[in-house]
């Protein structure tokens, strides 16, 4: 017998129901039990990551903290425990990257809110990505902070309009 495998992602057409029923498995595997506490809110934060840096991170933690998130730092967390936390989460936000395409593990039903250096390359893959997955999302978009860098800011009054507006759907 010969196997070959099909295409699980295509951006900007399709994710697999193959896939899908994969990270199904696996979130309903690390799943927290009913009695254990997990937030429904959660931003993914990239304060201890060197590269795309948020510099204004410590007020963008605090917007998030006062609408009852909670701050996760995913670098610093086993991968079980990430899913963990995602599997009951109803909003999910965090700068555009890798950590936020873990949101295959949160429940259909979450709302994602991204937050996007008008520098990152990369966005028309969130803009096509998240339809299939049934998710509502939602872009608050910074500023990079040098011509030659990296390093990047968020308006804090938009991420609070944008917070709002998140929350409220």
């Amino acid at each position: 017998k010969i196997y070959i495998a099909t295409n699980c992602f295509h951006y900007g057409h399709f994710i697999s129901e193959y896939a899908m029923d994969v990270f199904r498995k696996i979130r309903s595997h690390y799943a927290p039990s009913k009695k254990s506490h997990c937030s429904k809110r959660i931003y993914f934060s990239r304060r201890h990551i060197s590269t795309r840096q948020l510099i204004n991170e410590d007020e963008c933690e605090n917007v998030f903290r006062s609408h009852g998130c909670e701050i996760v730092h995913p670098e610093i967390l086993p991968w079980e425990e990430q899913i963990r936390l995602l599997a009951n989460a109803t909003h999910l936000a965090g700068p555009a990257g890798t950590a936020m395409h873990q949101r295959v593990f949160a429940e259909k039903a979450s709302r994602v809110l991204y937050l996007v250096p008008d520098f990152f390359g990369a966005i028309h893959n969130y803009f096509f990505n998240e339809v299939p997955f049934g998710l509502s999302f939602d872009m608050v978009f910074g500023y990079r902070c040098h011509e030659s860098s990296d390093r990047w800011k968020i308006d804090i009054e938009e991420l609070e309009t944008g917070v709002e507006r998140w929350l409220a759907e």
